[in-house]
């Protein structure tokens, strides 16, 4: 093999590897009109259940999720490789079915979001009333407005993902927010790890919901070959064994 051919190869060689893998954004929309489950549309989305004996369901496009004991858990997440805008926004269609608590700092029915470690909030719902967190098991500000009585469409805003950035709620497409708060630090109430999700994620609430969709801007980033990088080692390949044909 000359010297030619071999820094042909080379080269070659580490253009492959540098964009052999590629980084894709995963879609975060998810629809139960598909009649699949969020963990079934991709595998961003991962479903804790601690519900002996209940299973999420769709039917007529609607996903329920049900606990009987205040303990028990039924959510779906988004943790890993999780890729956040500073301009987060999740949007979500859902009704409060029922509600059964022994509390009033937090609920069965909840969407929860953590931009950077122990950073983040978690909007919750009850009959007539939404409300966002100060900090674990302490309230802070809410709304009363209908959330049980028919399907209502719910948007969160974040104005940046640092500690104290503003949280911003609206309903049913609404000009103007119906909730505003911020951030909060709190590892207790949002863990150490970038996340989102939405369900019964406590130890203290049983009840069921009802989702139409959930969506959000942020993605999911997964590791995989592009095909112009298949193609290229293909090319590589073939210099490669035809510079050793010449040796």
């Amino acid at each position: 093999m000359n010297n030619s051919s071999a820094r042909i190869c080379i080269v070659l060689s580490v253009v492959f590897i540098s964009f052999s893998q590629c980084v894709h954004a995963a879609t975060n929309a998810w629809f139960a009109s598909s009649g699949l489950l969020p963990s079934q549309t991709t595998t961003n989305w991962a479903l804790s259940d601690t519900s002996p004996g209940f299973d999420p369901s769709i039917a007529s496009g609607v996903m329920t999720l049900a606990t009987v004991a205040n303990s028990e858990g039924m959510f779906f997440r988004q943790t890993a490789n999780l890729a956040i805008p500073s301009n987060w926004t999740m949007e979500f269609r859902t009704k409060l079915y029922s509600r059964t608590t022994s509390i009033n700092f937090n609920s069965s029915m909840s969407v929860f979001f953590t931009t950077a470690s122990s950073v983040g909030n978690i909007l919750y719902f009850r009959a007539d009333e939404i409300w966002l967190s100060n900090a674990l098991n302490t309230r802070g500000p809410s709304a009363v407005l209908d959330t049980d009585s028919a399907f209502h469409t719910y948007r969160i805003e974040l104005s940046s993902t640092t500690l104290g950035s503003a949280v911003r709620v609206y309903y049913d497409n609404g000009a103007l927010p119906v909730l505003t708060h911020q951030l909060v630090g709190d590892p207790s109430l949002v863990g150490a790890a970038a996340r989102i999700g939405f369900g019964d994620a406590t130890a203290g609430d049983s009840g069921v919901t009802e989702w139409e969709y959930f969506w959000h801007n942020g993605s999911s980033v997964s590791i995989v070959p592009e095909p112009s990088s298949l193609a290229l080692f293909g090319c590589t390949s073939a210099i490669f064994f035809s510079a050793r044909r010449k040796c």
